[in-house]
């Protein structure tokens, strides 16, 4: 149907009311859309407490370096320290630390206490003087029965190669305690190793803890 105005103020007014009607229409289509804005949860750190009296965690768990665990420390260590011995600060993994020097040579002797693998502790050590790892019970072998804090412990020695361009050696003393194993340890130059051996066995056997 063709709608035909003939006056200029109809069709004037007409469009008005068509111009009007579309923009209402516009705008109740616009009013139906909601925005909702929702908070960003808010991130909550927490730090988690050991209960007082609450056991420690095992040793070599509880992440970070390697400690000695609790009971057994330095201020418990009783001993006797041989003539010509200087008690250094040692590192984070003993409890006490000495060294022995002869002009540019030296040994170090240290005590310690850890959890862990006996063989793999072993081995360890061989490595530090380039010996070849050794199973559980080629080590057996080596060892040698030592008394130690009125418990048995195990006496064991490591050299390096005859034909190693620096002669390398490591006495130690291994005594398996509850749940922790002691380690009395001597590493150095061969000949000042060979001199203070006596000494060596002579302290190990004066420890109390």
């Amino acid at each position: 149907m063709t709608l035909v105005f003939r006056s200029p103020i109809i069709l004037l007014a007409a469009l008005t009311g068509l111009v009007a009607l579309a923009s209402f229409t516009g705008c109740s289509q616009q009013d139906q859309i909601a925005h909702y804005s929702v908070p960003k949860p808010e991130t909550i750190h927490t730090e988690i407490k050991r209960p007082a009296g609450a056991p420690a965690m095992p040793f070599g768990m509880g992440g970070g370096v390697n400690r000695p665990p609790a009971g057994g420390g330095s201020e418990d260590l009783k001993f006797e320290m041989p003539e010509g011995w200087t008690e250094t600060a040692g590192n984070q993994f003993s409890l006490k630390a000495f060294e022995v020097k002869d002009g540019d040579e030296k040994i170090d002797i240290t005590v310690s206490a850890a959890g862990g693998d006996l063989t793999a502790n072993m081995n360890r050590w061989r490595g530090q003087v380039n010996l070849p790892e050794a199973t559980a019970e080629d080590l057996a072998k080596a060892y040698k029965p030592i008394e130690v804090n009125g418990q048995e412990g195990q006496f064991i020695e490591m050299h390096s190669a005859a034909d190693a361009p620096q002669k390398q050696s490591i006495l130690g003393v291994v005594v398996v305690d509850g749940d922790r194993t002691w380690f009395v340890k001597l590493r150095g130059n061969t000949a000042l190793a060979e001199r203070e051996r006596a000494n060596f066995e002579a302290f190990a056997k004066s420890l109390k803890w």
